[in-house]
C-alpha cells in the first residue's frame, strides 16, 4: 500500500498558491522567525501533550484494562470513523470562531480527556475519554495551520510549517524518553496530568494570539498592497 501510495503520489502536479507549475516552486527547507514565535510554541507544546498520551495511552489500556489485540483494533476503528464524521463539523467552528478561540477550547477539552482517562476505573469511561483525545487531536495542528497563514507571507507558510513539525518530532525524542523515567518512579498516571500541563502552558500562549497585530511586517505590506490593488479596481 505505501509502494502504491509513493507511485500515486509521484505524478501529483506541482502546485504554488493552487495553480500548477511545471517544476517545484523553490523555497527555504526551514524558516525561524521571531515573528512566528508563538506558532512555534503551540507545536512544542502540542508535542509534548500528544507524544505522552500516544505512548502511554496504550499501555494503560493494556495494563490497567487488560485490552488484547481485538478490542484495540476495535477502539481505533471506532476513532478512526468518528474522526471522518466529525470533522468537517470541527472546521467549519474553527472557520466561524477563529484559532483562538477553538484552540482553547479543544485544549480544555485535552485537559478533560486527560485528567478522566487517568481517573478512570471503568473501562468504558477510559474508552470514552480516549476517544474523545483521539478525535479532537488533529485540529489543534490545523488551528494553529490556519493562525500562521494570516501572520506570516504566503513564502514563508510551508517551510515554517517545516519548522513547527521539527519542533513536534523534537519532543517526540525527548518527552517519552523523560516520561518513561518518572514512569519508574511513580504511577502509571503520572504521565498524564504532566501532558495536562502543556496543555495548560498552551492555553496560556493560546490566549496570547491576534493574528491581526502578530502579522510580520512583510504580510503586513503585502495586506496593505492587496488592499490597494481592490480599492482602484472598484474604482
Amino acid at each position: 500500500m505505501a509502494v502504491l501510495g509513493g507511485v500515486a503520489i509521484f505524478r501529483f502536479p506541482h502546485l504554488h498558491d493552487g495553480e500548477p507549475r511545471e517544476v517545484a516552486p523553490k523555497r527555504e527547507r526551514i524558516v525561524f522567525r521571531r515573528a512566528y514565535k508563538y506558532y512555534y510554541w503551540l507545536n512544542l507544546l502540542d508535542g509534548g501533550r500528544q507524544q505522552i498520551f500516544f505512548s502511554f495511552g496504550l499501555l494503560m489500556l493494556l495494563k490497567e484494562f487488560h485490552f488484547k489485540v481485538p478490542q484495540v483494533s476495535l477502539l481505533l476503528i471506532v476513532v478512526t470513523f468518528v474522526s471522518m464524521v466529525s470533522s468537517a463539523w470541527v472546521g467549519r467552528f474553527i472557520d466561524k470562531h477563529g484559532e483562538r478561540r477553538s484552540l482553547s477550547i479543544i485544549n480544555v477539552l485535552y485537559i478533560v480527556a486527560l485528567v478522566g482517562f487517568a481517573l478512570s476505573g471503568n473501562v468504558w469511561l477510559a474508552c470514552f475519554f480516549y476517544l474523545i483525545y483521539a478525535v479532537i487531536s488533529p485540529f489543534s495542528y490545523i488551528a494553529s495551520a490556519i493562525y500562521l497563514r494570516k501572520i506570516a507571507v504566503p513564502a514563508d507558510v510551508a517551510s515554517s510549517m517545516s519548522m513547527g513539525v521539527t519542533l513536534l518530532h523534537a519532543t517526540a525524542l525527548v518527552v517519552p524518553v523523560v516520561a518513561g523515567y518518572i514512569l519508574n518512579f511513580t504511577g502509571l498516571r503520572v504521565p498524564f496530568y504532566i501532558a495536562c500541563g502543556f496543555a495548560l502552558a498552551n492555553i496560556v500562549v493560546t490566549l496570547g494570539l491576534n493574528p491581526v497585530k502578530q502579522r510580520c511586517a512583510e504580510r503586513v505590506a503585502l495586506d496593505e498592497a492587496v488592499a490597494a490593488a481592490t480599492l482602484m479596481t472598484e474604482r
